[in-house]
C-alpha cells in the first residue's frame, strides 16, 4: 500500500492522523502552569498586591543636624549664642531626583525665629541641594545662633527643611530639634586622634572640669570649662571650613592624625584659626614625622630626633617644677617611672622662631603663631605614667594651655574649689578659657581693659557682636555720614538768585536779539517751570536724594600672615523704599544687618526676614530699607591680601616695614611698648605699596606728632565734617597704649581706596568708603609658666556619698539637649579679668 499513514504497524489515514495530535495539544495546553503568559500574570498579580500592602516610601528623609565640631559619643548638639556655626546634614531622595535649597534657621521652644539682638530682623540660611534619587548626601551649611536671655527657659531650637528652587514653597515639613546652650566661658576642646577613645580621661581632668562651689551637680548640664570632643578619623571629618565657625574651639590636641584627611578648607581654616589666637597641642612622638611636608610644616616649632626613653633622669627638670608638694609636709610628689619600662619618647629639635617651653627640661617646644600658639611634646599625651602623674592637671593646665596658675581649696560644702591664683575675682572668664581675639568684635572703647579686650557677658569672646567698641564708633561714623541734610538758607538764596537773573534781564536780553522782546513774556511760564525742574534735581543731589552706600571697614593682619580679617559696616540711602541684594565674591562670607542700636529707630523699623544663602558667593536678600532712612549691614571674611605687612627687626634696634598689601595706604604709623614698658610711635604718613623703608622710634612724645598727622586729613582729623567718614575714634582705639603689653608693636593706617569683593544691587548712585587698617607686627614673649599651687587630691572633701563623681552619659532621652554639654545658667565673667 502505497501513499497511506500507518499507527503501531497499522495503516490509518490521514485525517485520523492529525485528529489524535491535536488532541493532545488540546490536553497538554489544558495542564496547570504550563502555559507561560499565565505564569506571567500571576506574578505580576503577586507583586502588585505585595506593592499595595508595602507602606509607600516618604519623598524625602532628612538626618538631625549635627553642629560641628562634633562626635559620635554625644547624642545632640551645643550652639554658643552669639557665634556662626556650621551644621551638617544628611538626606535622600526616595521616589524622584529633586533639585532645591535647603534652610536652616534658629527658632524658640515656639518655633518662631530668634530676632537678632536688638535688631528687627531675622535671618534664614540657605543653599542649594541636589539630590539624585535613593542616593544619601550630606551637606554643610553655615547658620548664626542669636543671642538669648540668660533663663534656663531661654533656648535655641534649629529648624531644617527643604524648599522647592529658588527658596519656593517647602516640599519637607521642618524638622525641630533643641540643641544646648554654651555658656560665655565655656569653649570646645577638639581630638583629633588615630586612637581618640585614649583621650577620654580629658573629660575628667580638672583642667576640663574644675571642681567649684557652684558648679551643677547634673551631668545632663556639667559645669565645665572645655567640651570635650572625640571624632573619628573619616571620610568626612566634622570640623567647619571656615575659620570664623571656629570660634567657639579654644584648643585642638593632635596625635598621630593623618593631616590629609582635612579637606582644604578645613586645613585653611585651622591655618587661619591659629593665627588669631588658636592653640594647637601635638603629641610629638607619634606625630611629628607624619606632620612634616604637611600644611602645618611651616608652623611646627621642633623636628622628631632620636627615639630614646625618657628615664628618671630625662625628667628631673619636669619634676623639679611641676610635682606638687603633698598636703601631709612630706614633700613633692615627682612623676615615677617604671626603670624597666619608661616612657617612650623622642628629642626634640628646634625650628627657627621657636623656643623650649621654661622648665620642661626641653620636653616641650612652643612656637608663636600670630596671636596664636603650636606646641610639641617628647612625651606621648596619652601615657599611662604621665597621665596618673599627680602634677599632670597642673603640667597640662601651666606649660601646654598657658593659662594662669590656680588654687584649690576647702569649699562651702566642702568640696575642693577651684580659684585663680594670681587672678582674685576673675571667676569664670572666657579671656583665661579662650586666646582667640578679634580687634571688631573683642576691643573694649578707648576706656576699657588694661588689655583692651573685653569678654560679653552673654558670648565671652571671639563672638559676633554690633556692640564693641569698634562697631559703636562705625556706627556713629555711618549715621553722620550717611544722614540727611536740609538744605540751608545760602541754598536758597542762590538758587532764588540764578532764577530771577535767568527769568528777568537774561530772558529779556534773549529775545532782545532776536527782536522779538514781545516774546519775552510767552517764556515766562517755560522758564519758571524750567527753574522749579533744576531746584528740585539741586535740593535732591543736596539733601542726598540718589541712594548712596557709605562704608567703613576694618582690615586686621597678624605678623608674617598674608590672611586678613576683613570687616565692613556698609550703610545705604534710599530716599525711596528700595529692596537690596548684596552679592560677596567668596562664599565664605558672613553677614547680617547691622543693629540701629536706637530705641527710636527700632520702633520705626518694620520686622523683616532675610535671607544668607551661600553658593558659589554669598548673597544677603531681601534687605528692605524704607524711604529717606539707612539700612547697614556688618559684613565679615577672611580673605587673601597681596603678602601683607613685612616687618623686621634688626641687632640694635632698627626695624624696616614692608608693604604687600596691595593698599596705598596713608596716616600710617607704627605703635610699641618696649620691653621695659616704655610706649614709643614713629609717624610715617604715606606708605605706598611696595614701598619698603627703615623705621626710627621716639619716646611717647611722638604721639603727638601721631595726632598732627591725622589732623591734617577730612577723614582722621578730630571733628570730620558732616558726611565725611569719620576714622579718627577708630584711629585712637587702634593705636591706644592700653592695649599694647612689652614687646608688643602695630602698625595703624588707612585708605580710601574701595575695598574689591562687594556687589550692591540696585547700584547706589554715590559711593564713600574708608578702611582702617590695623597690622599686628609683633607680640610679646610669654611669660615663663607656673605651676598651680597646690593639687585638688590635697583638700579634704565630703564623705564619698556625698562628693560622688557622675560617670558621662552617652544616650539621652528622645527630645532632650545633648547629655555631657553644659547648657545650665552659670556665673557669668567678669568685667575685670587676666591682665
Amino acid at each position: 500500500m502505497t501513499g497511506g499513514s500507518y499507527f503501531n504497524g497499522y495503516p490509518v489515514r490521514g485525517g485520523l492522523l492529525a485528529l489524535l495530535i491535536c488532541l493532545l495539544g488540546v490536553v497538554t495546553a489544558a495542564a496547570p502552569g504550563c502555559r507561560p503568559d499565565e505564569a506571567a500574570r500571576r506574578k505580576a498579580a503577586e507583586e502588585r498586591k505585595k506593592k499595595e500592602l508595602e507602606k509607600p516610601k516618604p519623598d524625602f528623609e532628612l538626618g538631625r543636624i549635627a553642629v560641628l565640631p562634633h562626635d559620635d559619643l554625644v547624642v545632640g548638639s551645643a550652639v554658643k549664642p552669639g557665634h556662626w556655626f556650621q551644621g551638617q546634614l544628611e538626606m535622600r531622595a526616595n521616589n524622584f531626583d529633586f533639585r532645591g535649597e535647603l534652610e536652616v534657621v534658629a527658632v524658640d521652644r515656639q518655633g518662631r525665629p530668634l530676632p537678632l539682638e536688638q535688631s528687627p530682623f531675622t535671618v534664614r540660611s540657605t543653599r542649594p541641594v541636589t539630590l539624585p534619587k535613593a542616593q544619601r548626601k550630606a551637606f554643610e551649611l553655615t547658620f548664626f545662633a542669636p543671642q538669648v536671655g540668660l533663663d534656663e527657659d531661654s533656648n535655641v531650637w534649629l529648624q531644617a527643611g527643604l524648599l522647592a528652587r529658588g527658596g519656593g514653597r517647602r516640599v519637607q515639613p521642618a524638622d525641630q530639634i533643641p540643641v544646648t546652650r554654651l555658656q560665655p566661658y565655656q569653649y570646645y576642646l577638639v581630638v583629633l586622634a588615630e586612637r581618640s577613645d585614649r583621650y577620654a580621661y580629658l573629660k575628667k581632668l580638672d583642667v576640663v572640669a574644675p571642681p567649684r562651689d557652684d558648679a551643677i551637680a547634673d551631668p545632663m548640664t556639667a559645669d565645665v570649662d572645655y567640651v570635650v570632643l572625640l571624632p573619628k578619623s573619616g571620610p568626612r571629618l566634622p570640623l567647619p571650613d571656615d575659620a570664623l565657625a571656629w570660634t567657639a574651639i579654644a584648643c585642638v590636641v593632635w596625635d598621630e592624625f593623618d593631616p590629609d584627611l582635612l579637606r582644604p578648607a578645613q586645613q585653611q581654616a585651622l591655618r587661619d584659626w591659629l593665627y588669631w589666637g588658636g592653640q594647637l597641642v601635638i603629641s610629638g612622638p607619634r606625630s611629628l614625622d607624619l606632620l612634616q611636608g604637611s600644611f602645618l610644616s611651616l608652623l611646627l616649632p621642633a623636628r622628631a630626633g632620636a627615639t630614646v626613653p625618657h628615664d628618671a633622669d630625662r625628667l628631673r627638670e619636669l619634676n623639679a617644677h611641676w610635682a606638687l608638694s603633698a598636703a601631709d609636709g612630706s614633700g613633692r610628689r615627682p612623676l615615677q617611672v617604671r626603670s624597666t619600662r619608661p616612657p617612650e619618647g623622642v628629642e626634640l629639635e628646634l625650628q627657627p622662631g621657636a623656643a623650649f617651653v621654661p622648665h620642661t627640661g626641653q620636653l616641650v617646644a612652643e612656637r608663636r603663631v600670630g596671636r596664636g600658639r603650636v606646641v610639641v611634646t617628647a612625651l606621648a599625651l596619652d601615657d599611662p605614667q604621665l597621665v596618673n602623674w599627680n602634677g599632670y592637671a597642673s603640667f597640662f593646665n601651666g606649660a601646654l594651655l598657658r593659662r594662669p596658675r590656680r588654687q584649690f581649696a576647702p569649699g562651702l560644702t566642702q568640696q575642693p574649689h577651684a580659684a585663680w591664683a594670681d587672678h582674685a575675682g576673675a571667676g569664670r572668664d572666657a579671656r583665661i578659657n579662650c586666646g582667640l581675639r578679634y580687634f571688631s568684635r573683642d576691643a573694649a572703647g578707648a576706656v576699657g581693659d588694661v588689655d583692651g579686650f573685653r569678654a560679653d557677658a552673654r558670648h565671652g569672646v571671639a563672638g559676633w557682636t554690633d556692640f564693641s567698641g569698634p562697631a559703636d564708633a562705625a556706627r556713629q561714623s555711618l549715621n553722620r555720614a550717611a544722614g540727611i541734610s536740609v538744605p540751608d538758607a545760602r541754598f536758597v538764596l542762590r538758587m532764588l538768585g540764578v532764577y530771577l537773573l535767568v527769568l528777568v534781564p537774561a530772558n529779556w536780553a534773549l529775545f532782545r536779539l532776536l527782536g522779538r522782546v514781545e516774546l519775552a513774556w510767552a517764556a515766562v511760564p517755560v522758564v519758571a517751570l524750567a527753574g522749579a525742574v533744576l531746584v528740585i534735581r539741586f535740593a535732591q543731589l543736596d539733601i542726598g536724594f540718589a541712594s548712596s552706600r557709605t562704608e567703613l571697614a576694618i582690615v586686621e593682619l597678624q605678623p608674617a600672615c598674608a590672611r586678613a580679617h576683613v570687616t565692613r559696616y556698609t550703610g545705604l540711602y534710599t530716599s525711596l523704599s528700595t529692596r537690596y541684594r548684596l552679592t560677596w565674591d567668596d562664599n565664605a562670607v558672613l553677614a547680617l544687618p547691622f543693629s540701629a542700636a536706637s530705641e527710636q529707630r527700632l520702633r520705626l523699623q518694620a520686622a523683616q526676614t532675610v535671607t544668607l544663602q551661600r553658593t558659589t558667593q554669598t548673597e544677603l536678600q531681601d534687605l528692605r530699607v524704607v524711604s529717606n532712612s539707612t539700612g547697614m549691614i556688618h559684613s565679615e571674611q577672611m580673605r587673601e591680601l597681596g603678602a601683607g605687612i613685612h616687618w623686621k627687626q634688626g641687632a640694635r634696634e632698627t626695624f624696616r616695614l614692608g608693604n604687600r598689601t596691595g593698599l596705598d595706604l596713608e596716616g600710617v604709623a607704627v605703635v610699641r611698648r618696649t620691653a621695659d614698658d616704655r610706649v614709643q610711635a614713629a609717624w610715617i604718613g604715606q606708605l605706598p605699596e611696595g614701598s619698603d623703608l627703615a623705621v626710627s622710634f621716639t619716646n611717647a612724645e611722638a604721639t603727638a606728632e601721631m595726632f598732627r598727622g591725622w589732623d591734617r586729613s577730612p577723614s582722621t582729623g578730630s571733628h570730620a565734617a558732616e558726611g565725611e567718614v569719620a576714622l579718627r575714634p577708630l584711629l585712637e582705639m587702634a593705636s591706644n597704649p592700653r592695649q599694647l603689653r612689652p614687646g608688643d608693636a602695630r602698625l595703624v593706617g588707612w585708605t580710601a581706596t574701595e575695598l574689591p569683593g562687594l556687589e550692591t544691587r540696585p547700584r547706589p548712585a554715590q559711593t564713600a568708603c574708608r578702611t582702617l587698617v590695623l597690622a599686628h607686627l609683633a607680640y610679646r614673649p610669654l611669660p615663663a609658666p607656673r605651676p598651680d599651687v597646690n593639687s585638688r587630691l590635697d583638700v579634704p572633701a565630703a564623705p564619698p556619698e556625698e562628693n560622688a563623681e557622675s560617670e558621662p552619659i552617652e544616650r539621652q532621652p528622645p527630645g532632650e539637649p545633648a547629655p555631657g554639654l553644659p547648657p545650665g545658667p552659670g556665673t557669668q565673667p567678669t568685667a575685670q579679668g587676666p591682665r
